[in-house]
């Protein structure tokens, strides 16, 4: 007997199969629209602002003055000393020290800091030196009160550089734990 046989070179899609692609299909779009949805409405009604009930901080970099050459490097590694310290506590958000830097490049005015960055808390410590001996001065703004917190100044020793800058430091965040910790709870109110 003699029959030919022919090959069946349609593929058949079978119901589940096209079911299961247009759901998948259907669910792609319904998240990709739910995504645009909802990233347009954080855009708009928030401006891309992070909400926290801890006060946001940003440290200025420590602006140093009068120091010789072998004490120069004691501002340098102050900023990063005290933000590490301060990062540690667990009831405010400290800034990364790029913000300060863009802050201070595009001179930006309180107001702006407090716009763009919701900063409640500014920081600006500066030392100056004379010869062996220095001066810090630590200044802390509340930027939504536009009111100075605290206004600071220590006499300090800088023979030896490390020892200063360790020095330093340890005022800083003493200031800041005495005062700053304490007003961050009226700041929440």
């Amino acid at each position: 007997p003699s029959q030919k046989r022919t090959i069946n070179t349609k593929a058949k899609l079978s119901l589940p199969v096209i079911g299961t692609i247009a759901a998948i299909f259907l669910m792609s779009v319904l998240g990709i629209l739910y995504y645009t949805i909802l990233n347009s409405n954080d855009t708009q009604f928030t401006s891309n602002k992070v909400i926290s009930s801890k006060p946001i901080v940003l440290l200025s970099q420590i602006e140093v003055s009068g120091l010789s050459e072998n004490q120069s490097f004691i501002g340098e590694g102050l900023t990063k000393y005290v933000a590490s310290s301060l990062s540690k506590y667990k009831s405010i958000r400290l800034l990364p020290s790029s913000v300060s830097e863009i802050a201070k490049n595009d001179s930006l005015s309180n107001e702006e800091i407090l716009d763009q960055y919701q900063v409640k808390l500014l920081i600006n410590p500066t030392l100056q030196g004379f010869g062996s001996n220095g001066r810090l001065t630590i200044e802390i703004l509340d930027l939504e009160k536009n009111v100075v917190l605290l206004s600071s100044t220590k006499k300090i020793q800088l023979t030896d550089p490390l020892i200063a800058q360790e020095n330093i430091g340890s005022q800083i965040l003493n200031e800041l734990k005495m005062n700053v910790m304490n007003q961050t709870a009226q700041l929440r109110k």
